[in-house]
């Protein structure tokens, strides 16, 4: 059984790498061309190009790992069907359940490599494509977030900063103001001031304004003006002298992080709540696509194998039209956030799962 097994996974194992080189070379081919024209024009030095390509493959393994493992499960058990293999298995006594096991477990395997890829290499590689994208060929000058202008970014506790100039080497903030949100995101509190400065761990503001929100006298406002007061914010001078990472430059615990923020000031964050939750829903469509392609394997097993790679490319855009149409409906708040980044895993998977019982009747 152990020879069986290793030969099942060196059937699968080739063409899922043939598929990855292949898929990636067009990836890379259809980029270049998009990006051609813009690094004619603004010079773009080839190494500089090259390095930028080759932060993007990350994210691309990720897109393309779901057509490479179904191009590879068509490949190996047609292949095996075709040369009459799976039949002389069968004849042995091994049921089609044994012969499919391995690749099973392989892509269980593929399931956490996709998951690591996804949550410790595509956001650190993102962060390149865009310091290299503004940077290199776009010869921007990079931010010093040392001194930031417009900022709002939230706090603890429900907290949200307003700033309208930080400069982070003499610890003063311009034109601040900190709003306070309840648990139904109404606004209970507000300090506005012209100048804060951070001194030993607290921050003093300079001629502010604080505003005290009563909803329970009809939304009566009572204020106090002061010249100078301290305030033990927790949120520390450094909170703000810091890159502010986009959604797609977070891992799951960062991004789970940001949400929990958002929402203490009542901001929804329904797409970043569905972008949360696709980072688990997306590495399991490898194993969703997987148990779609068995039972066409088997059925188109008689077929060229033109027929197995055009199969494997409209049942992936299929998913991922699916996919799409998912986090639609989930950013619209047709369906919960969480429901939405699985809704095509659920549909592909209980129709893969309907076939592969089909297939074994």
């Amino acid at each position: 059984m152990r020879i069986l097994t290793h030969y099942i996974i060196n059937e699968f194992i080739r063409p899922l790498f043939l598929g990855l080189v292949a898929f990636t070379s067009l990836l890379i081919i259809s980029e270049l061309f998009f990006q051609l024209h813009k690094w004619i024009d603004l010079k773009t030095p080839l190494p500089v190009c090259a390095e930028y390509l080759f932060w993007r493959m990350p994210e691309w393994l990720i897109q393309i790992f779901p057509v490479a493992i179904l191009l590879a499960t068509l490949f190996s058990l047609g292949g095996l069907s075709r040369h009459n293999e799976l039949t002389a298995m069968k004849a042995s006594g091994v049921s089609l359940y044994r012969i499919i096991s391995p690749l099973i477990v392989i892509c269980f395997f593929l399931v956490l490599g996709t998951f690591f890829l996804s949550e410790v290499v595509v956001p650190y590689a993102n962060e390149k494509v865009d310091y290299v994208y503004n940077a290199k060929v776009l010869k921007r000058t990079i931010r010093d977030y040392q001194r930031q202008d417009d900022l709002v970014i939230a706090g603890e506790e429900g907290r949200m900063y307003t700033i309208k100039h930080l400069d982070g080497k003499k610890n003063l903030l311009l034109g601040v103001s900190v709003d306070q949100f309840n648990k139904n995101f109404a606004i209970v509190n507000q300090v506005h001031a012209k100048r804060a400065i951070w001194k030993d761990g607290y921050w003093i503001f300079y001629e502010g304004i604080i505003r005290q929100f009563d909803y329970n006298r009809r939304g009566t406002i009572s204020e106090e003006n002061f010249e100078e007061k301290v305030f033990y914010f927790p949120e520390r001078l450094d909170h703000f002298c810091r890159k502010q990472k986009k959604p797609k430059e977070m891992n799951y615990l960062e991004l789970k992080d940001y949400i929990a923020k958002l929402t203490k000031n009542g901001i929804p964050a329904v797409s970043e709540k569905v972008a949360l939750h696709s980072k688990l829903s997306f590495p399991f469509s490898c194993l969703i696509v997987m148990i779609m392609g068995i039972p066409f394997a088997l059925e188109t097993s008689k077929s060229e194998k033109a027929i197995g790679f055009a199969l494997s490319l409209f049942i992936c855009f299929l998913f991922w039209g699916i996919i799409s149409v998912g986090k639609a409906i989930g950013e619209n708040r047709v369906l919960p956030p969480g429901l939405a980044a699985w809704f095509a895993n659920i549909i592909f998977g209980i129709f893969g799962l309907a076939l592969m019982l089909r297939v074994h009747r």
